[in-house]
């Protein structure tokens, strides 16, 4: 029973650890949405389907999920993520996917 004892103390610190590294690793989530809204500012697609018309707003409609509208059009855009298993500690990875959009 002794034995075990020390191995409990190390796993438990080593789940510790970890879980603590991937919290370190996220950003806070503000600065996470100002990537994501940066990332809208400076896609093609976006402009694209805006019809090359400036952004008149950006808002947030929802977990991973942006609507943004033009002059005429708007169409809301959903944050993928691209991180994969093993990936280094970092900011999240991710990808638009803007969906058709709907124009007056």
């Amino acid at each position: 029973m002794t034995t075990l004892l020390p191995l409990r103390i190390i796993a438990t610190a080593s789940l510790s650890l970890a879980t603590g590294a991937s919290a370190i690793a996220a950003l806070p989530p503000n600065h996470q949405r100002a990537r994501e809204i940066t990332a809208i500012l400076e896609s093609r697609e976006v402009q694209e389907v805006l019809r090359g018309a400036p952004i008149d707003s950006i808002a947030w409609i929802g977990v991973d999920r942006y609507m943004v509208k033009g002059e005429r059009c708007g169409a809301e855009v959903k944050i993928v993520d691209t991180s994969q298993r093993g990936d280094p500690p970092g900011p999240r990875k991710f990808r638009l996917n803007v969906k058709k959009p709907v124009c007056r």
